[in-house]
């Protein structure tokens, strides 16, 4: 019993830290409607695209993340440096931002010229796309 009861209180815990991401309605001041990704730390815009518009390299990640962890894995595309960038959410990793990849599917930790902090301070236009 004492078991059971710490997994829920930790369960629940890991959901406080990463928060959970989904696309909601806001109204504005000027009464537009603005979907945004209500996430922990930001509120990102969200235009949901269909598999069929991404990379064939994302979809196959998502889809091994997925059949993998069983959990939500959610993509973002950002931009950086005039070049279309995406990050990968998956709440398994020991990392926060190992799943980020240009638009080729190359990983940036294997690329030595980048500075992930670097891409991150200066990236734009953040996104949220796709969830699986």
């Amino acid at each position: 019993m004492i078991m059971k009861k710490a997994l829920v209180i930790m369960f629940i815990g890991l959901l406080t830290m990463t928060g959970f991401a989904s696309c909601s309605s806001t109204d504005e001041d000027e009464g537009k409607q603005e979907n945004t990704v209500m996430g922990t730390f930001l509120d990102i815009p969200c235009e949901k695209v269909s598999s069929e518009s991404l990379p064939e390299w994302l979809v196959t990640r998502v889809g091994s993340l997925d059949e993998l962890t069983g959990m939500r894995i959610e993509v973002y595309q950002f931009e950086w440096n005039g070049s279309i960038w995406y990050f990968i959410s998956n709440p398994l990793n020991s990392c926060m931002f190992c799943e980020i990849y240009d638009k080729s599917g190359n990983n940036a930790d294997g690329q030595e010229e980048i500075s992930k902090d670097e891409l991150l301070r200066a990236s734009t236009n953040w996104k949220f796309i796709f969830y699986r």
